[in-house]
């Protein structure tokens, strides 16, 4: 009977160490699933991370393409404005030229106008006289007079003639700067729209 009752201690004892390691092993298994999700959670947020990580450096390659070409484009603007401003300078000074010498050229006209005028004038004025000098009345000193005139009134002819070819060549020059005027400013334009 003491056996028996040993036997059953044993057997409860057994029994009872069975289900302990039953409910550590079900423990050790729940703990070892948590690990494996919680690994697969990781190994699925590493690999998220992973592809954001690239999808970014992909974004900053082409940021940085993106800025190189902005650069470039940039410079080249800028080499462009150059450009137009030196062009602009260059057209400013030679077109500020032609203007001054085109001032020059009609005020240069102008005077000569004047002065045709008045050779015009004193040449009526000579032939008048010339008329009243030559008639059958007039004395040795009308006469040499006469002579005296019709002398003036050949040096004026000339200088009016003279004077009437100087007018024309300024006047010559003056319509060939105009022409240049607006021809460097059709360049100038032209030039500008090509850049």
């Amino acid at each position: 009977m003491q056996t028996i009752g040993i036997l059953v201690a044993e057997k409860q004892e057994l029994q009872h160490q069975v289900h302990e390691a039953q409910q550590s092993s079900a423990h050790h298994r729940n703990s070892h699933q948590r690990l494996s999700e919680q690994l697969q959670e990781s190994k699925r947020k590493l690999q998220s991370n992973d592809l954001e990580m690239r999808t970014k450096d992909g974004a900053i390659s082409l940021l940085q393409t993106t800025k190189a070409d902005i650069e470039k484009e940039r410079e080249e603007l800028q080499i462009s404005v150059n450009k137009i401003n030196k062009i602009k300078e260059e057209h400013k000074m030679h077109a500020s030229e032609l203007t001054q010498k085109l001032a020059v050229k009609e005020s240069e006209c102008h005077e000569l106008n004047n002065e045709l005028s008045d050779l015009n004038e004193k040449l009526s004025m000579a032939e008048v006289l010339l008329q009243q000098l030559s008639s059958p009345s007039s004395d040795q000193q009308a006469q040499q007079q006469l002579t005296e005139m019709q002398e003036e009134r050949d040096s004026l002819a000339q200088k009016l003639t003279e004077y009437q070819q100087s007018f024309e060549h300024l006047t010559r020059e003056r319509e060939q700067l105009s022409r240049q005027y607006e021809e460097v400013n059709k360049q100038k334009h032209k030039q500008v729209d090509q850049l």
